[in-house]
């Protein structure tokens, strides 16, 4: 018997279970599926394979930073954005005032990651 492969399938069951349980309780909310960079990193097809990763709700918002278009901020982890901020001349004070009127959204996050 593979240990290996028995403990990655009940680590997927229990992402999959979290998952349905998540849009159960939380019918309102979106998916937003965030795809790990190496499932997608062949160009030669249209589709791609990945396994059902972690699960959670999150707030955030959509900020344009750097050249990189617009990118997710999370409430639960604004440093990015306030980073961005300070490199930008903006003080301590208008940084708190930025991220205390933001209007979060709220989703379920699906993480999609390499099988």
């Amino acid at each position: 018997m593979n240990f290996l492969n028995v403990n990655i399938q009940t680590v997927q069951e229990d992402n999959v279970r979290n998952y349905m349980l998540l849009v159960s309780l939380n019918p309102e909310l979106q998916t937003i599926p965030m795809v790990e960079s190496e499932v997608v990193a062949g160009g030669d097809c249209r589709r791609w394979s990945g396994v059902i990763g972690r699960a959670r709700v999150r707030e955030y918002t959509f900020m344009q930073m750097y050249a990189d278009g617009e990118q997710y901020v999370f409430r639960d982890n604004t440093e990015p954005m306030k980073t961005y901020l300070s490199d930008n001349g903006y003080s301590e004070q208008e940084i708190a005032e930025e991220v205390e009127n933001i209007e979060w959204q709220k989703a379920i996050f699906l993480d999609i990651d390499i099988g």
